[in-house]
């Protein structure tokens, strides 16, 4: 299964409701994707902002788009208020901002932040293309 294939098998066990992204009562998703979104959101409950961020990146790709263009895409489409979101949702958001500083150093909070936050979308991504 191709990963756009996978992207939109797993869009069908989710729904938006009021704006809010949440998985379908009527089935249960695979195992490939409660890790996504485990890992999208450390295990805890999810906040919205982080699911949101798990379904923008399945919606992308599901529409053909690589997983590189998709990270790139949304990452760069992060506003800070995104990003706050983001860091207050995530409870290992600091050990993502810590390895951007590692790779990139710090210039300003938004850019390390941001940088953070395309290492999340990374991780997501790469459970997706997990055989």
């Amino acid at each position: 299964m191709s990963i756009q294939e996978k992207a939109q098998e797993a869009l069908t066990y989710l729904c938006e409701v009021n704006g809010r992204v949440l998985f379908t009562l009527e089935r249960t998703p695979p195992q490939w994707l409660r890790e996504a979104v485990d890992r999208a959101h450390g295990g805890l409950l999810p906040n919205d902002a982080v699911f949101r961020s798990v379904y923008e990146l399945l919606e992308l790709i599901a529409e053909g788009e690589s997983p590189e263009e998709a990270v790139s895409r949304i990452a760069d489409q992060a506003t800070e208020s995104d990003l706050l979101k983001w860091v207050d949702g995530y409870p290992y958001a600091p050990d993502d901002i810590d390895e951007a500083v590692e790779l990139w150093g710090y210039d300003n909070f938004y850019q390390v932040v941001g940088g953070a936050y395309y290492l999340y979308l990374w991780s997501v991504a790469n459970v997706l293309a997990a055989e």
